[in-house]
């Protein structure tokens, strides 16, 4: 039933923006939980490094003989490698072999979605309050394009380095941060598919559906427009995992990341209007399909090669443009 008085019409407004926020706190805490989890499973022995990749590659005879044994206790004076049982972290550490948590980029890369969620917000009320200052009507010709400038171009938010594949290499075949600089799947489409679907057809659903939830809610700085500046912040730190300091490992639950946070931006965008949830949906399946070809990616170039699915110290660096480069 249509609110009819002004009251009613805030009422509602303020349910959707509750109910956005709401599914916001849910993500972050879920991310959250996720992220204790990995720590404690990288502490107590880390299967996802070293259990994972060491039976894949030794085959089912590896496989039966770890099978076997963690039904017999490893007796008094025997070591790991006479039961055929894989290190556990711990050890492996001890042995030098170990890669370990880099912490540091892992607070980075939250602090770095929290200050372009925040200068996004920022940008997004003061336009909001240009607005209202100069008693402007905003065409919707400027709030669409708005919305396709900031689903390819939000990073200019970021403080990482978001740098996307070069489209021209892409298109030619050759070598280009996030594309062909790996092994990657058979597959894979051609270099030209991926700028046709983020320019033609990601972006322009995204825009369209935004501009839908603007009619609704008439304004910017909305609890449910920056649900999908969320996504568009996710989507920019897991390219700086991804194409520029290469975790092929870290890039997969960052994937995943993204994926979950275009689905609640497509929930949140329908508790407005149904319709702008299902014009986001596309671009949810397109996400699906980016995000097993990333987990393929790391598959293939996993093998024979300890790639852990976190970002570890090494030569990667996670540094912050207006900072000075740690040495």
């Amino acid at each position: 039933m249509a609110p009819r008085t002004p009251s009613e019409v805030a009422w509602q407004r303020w349910r959707r923006g509750k109910s956005a926020r709401t599914a916001l706190g849910l993500l972050l805490f879920v991310c959250f939980l996720a992220s204790i989890e990995s720590v404690a499973v990288f502490n107590s022995g880390g299967f996802l490094s070293a259990g994972i990749h060491g039976t894949s590659r030794t085959g089912s005879s590896s496989r039966q003989r770890c099978s076997s044994s963690t039904r017999r206790p490893l007796l008094s004076g025997q070591t790991w490698s006479e039961r055929g049982w894989t290190l556990p972290r711990v050890a492996r550490s001890a042995a030098g072999d170990a890669k370990e948590l880099d912490s540091d980029a892992v607070i980075k890369y939250f602090a770095a979605i929290l200050i372009q969620m925040s200068a996004i917000a920022a940008f997004f009320y003061a336009l909001d309050a240009a607005v209202k200052s100069l008693g402007v009507a905003v065409p919707e010709w400027a709030v669409f394009g708005l919305f396709f400038g900031m689903s390819i171009r939000s990073r200019i938010f970021s403080p990482l380095d978001n740098s996307r594949p070069n489209i021209d290499k892409a298109v030619a075949g050759k070598s280009t941060g996030g594309f062909n600089d790996r092994k990657m799947p058979g597959w894979t489409p051609p270099g030209i598919f991926f700028p046709i679907m983020w320019i033609l057809i990601v972006a322009p659903l995204r825009a369209t559906a935004s501009l839908l939830v603007w009619q609704q809610v008439g304004h910017l700085c909305d609890a449910t427009l920056l649900v999908l500046m969320f996504h568009l912040s996710i989507g920019d730190t897991w390219n700086t995992v991804n194409n520029v300091e290469r975790r092929l490992g870290a890039a997969v639950p960052g994937v995943l990341c993204v994926w979950a946070s275009a689905l609640l931006a497509a929930f949140a965008y329908s508790l407005v209007l149904p319709f702008a949830g299902q014009v986001l949906l596309p671009t949810c399946l397109w996400l699906t399909v980016a995000a097993a070809l990333v987990t393929d990616t790391w598959r293939i170039n996993s093998q024979g090669v300890e790639e852990p699915l976190f970002p570890y110290r090494g030569s990667a660096r996670t540094e912050f443009w207006f900072l000075p480069a740690a040495k």
